[in-house]
């Protein structure tokens, strides 16, 4: 057979043969990709953790596991406490080097059955289908509480990480995944709300305080706007001559339906949903105008709570309001409370100093009830130290609450700086605090709330005495 002849059999063959092969690769990268994208939808790019929607892909399957093997499915809502704030301060490469780590914490900790994703920005979900009973999901909960508390090494910074926990069971609080995941937020948002770091497992009737809150907290947006708020000054006196050294601003809050809202509900919600920083800066310009018009010129005290010191310019905003109110500088006294742990210390400190540097004092307000007391008062430069309320109201009774109060009044004396007690109501409280050495108290034995108008102004012409 001739080669022309060879050339003409076979060339047909094997160009039949090469686009059969080009069929076959082509439909396999076609597969390759397809599984490669249908991979990558399911994975998380930043931890190369599963993320939500593979978590909705086999959370059936997990439940019907669970429920054929008589087990518990736990469902455990990991929310990272002040993350925002990380990424506000540090930047948000930090932010994402946090994640990846606690990412990976989690990941060589727990092995199937047990699934690991990042479910949405700062939180992470845990679910394990071979629990068997409520106090195992918690036991749970406390070991991934446990791994984030670890110090977290940056590129930049270390970092101590705290986390909110909530979480929820089948077949107890739903039986399926929405129902777990949205009861074990509500677990995670309560956690967050008595102060973060916690463990709340899911009870009923949490949705209604949820609604309840959510509702207020948008009324409480408008509030500053639709003048709602007003303020209300206590006095604080001199122990023992009684003097008069200044007054504490207190914000109040009618509600234009629900009537008069107790600051203990609505403070909490303003600090959790940042509207804290609208109120306080409200809160701030009213007090010092009204104390700029006051003929005896005594201190004004306003509090503060540590976000408002992080989140955002807070000496800036103290240093525009006493020039548009003319009051002087030395005549305001800022109380920082320990209403939310102090995350960034050094932001904090910076704060503290510019307003001393103004001349502007600054207070530890709450001594004895907040996160970590002693280690504040030696890691800040206060000029005051104000003890809470219910160590005064309880001295009478309890041996416990004079011995604070008595290490508070030395604790002052050391730092050299003076001692504030809220809460003063009886003469007997008052001679206790004379004799233990304390320089002022503030309380209703000294007279109840004064509204702006009731304290005497400047302007107002002085009356002449009879006879």
């Amino acid at each position: 057979m001739s080669q022309t002849l060879v050339v003409s059999v076979l060339l047909p063959a094997l160009c039949a043969v090469f686009a059969a092969s080009g069929d076959v690769l082509e439909h396999h990268y076609k597969h390759l990709s397809r599984r490669t994208y249908q991979h990558l939808a399911l994975q998380d790019p930043l931890t190369h953790l599963p993320n939500r929607h593979y978590v909705e892909n086999i959370a059936e399957q997990l439940l019907k596991e669970a429920s054929q093997n008589q087990k518990i499915c736990a469902v455990v809502l990991v929310s990272l406490d002040q993350f925002k704030t990380v990424n506000e301060l540090h930047g948000y490469a930090t932010g994402d080097a946090v994640l990846k780590q606690m990412a990976s914490l989690f990941r060589e900790e727990f092995a199937d059955p047990i699934v690991i994703s990042r479910f949405y920005g700062d939180e992470f979900l845990i679910i394990n289908p071979t629990v068997n009973t409520l106090d195992e999901a918690t036991s749970l909960a406390r070991q991934v509480r446990d791994m984030a508390r670890r110090p977290i090494q940056t590129a930049t910074y270390r970092l101590s990480i705290q986390c909110s926990i909530g979480v929820a069971v089948s077949p107890r609080d739903g039986e399926n995944l929405a129902q777990l995941v949205q009861r074990a937020n509500l677990a995670a948002k309560r956690a967050k709300s008595i102060g973060g770091n916690s463990i709340q497992p899911y009870v009923t009737g949490m949705e209604e305080n949820n609604r309840w809150e959510a509702a207020l907290a948008a009324d409480l947006r408008y509030a500053t706007l639709d003048n709602q708020l007003n303020l209300l000054f206590q006095k604080q006196n001199q122990t023992r001559t009684g003097e008069l050294v200044g007054y504490e601003a207190l914000v109040r809050w009618r509600h234009a339906e629900k009537g008069q809202i107790p600051p203990e509900d609505f403070i909490p919600i303003a600090e959790r949903s940042g509207i804290i920083l609208d109120i306080g800066a409200w809160v701030l310009r009213e007090a010092c105008r009204a104390a700029a018009d006051w003929q005896d010129p005594v201190a004004v005290s306003v509090n503060a709570s540590p976000s408002q010191f992080t989140r955002s310019d807070f000496s800036g905003l103290v240093s525009t309001v006493l020039m548009e109110t003319g009051l002087e500088p030395h005549r305001l006294e800022i109380e920082l409370t320990e209403s939310t742990p102090i995350e960034d210390h050094s932001r904090v400190l910076q704060t503290i100093v510019a307003l001393r540097e103004m001349g502007v004092r600054v207070a530890m307000d709450d001594y004895g009830t907040g996160y970590s007391s002693l280690n504040t008062l030696q890691a800040f430069p206060f000029d005051k130290l104000k003890v809470d309320r219910v160590f005064t109201q309880s001295l009478e009774d309890s041996p416990q609450a004079r011995a604070i109060l008595r290490s508070a009044v030395l604790l002052g004396h050391s730092f050299g700086i003076p001692v504030i007690a809220e809460g003063v109501e009886t003469e007997k409280q008052l001679n206790f605090l004379k004799e233990m050495g304390c320089q002022q108290v503030q309380g209703f034995l000294f007279g109840k709330h004064l509204l702006p108008g009731q304290i005497k102004s400047a302007r107002e012409p002085e009356k002449r005495r009879a006879g």
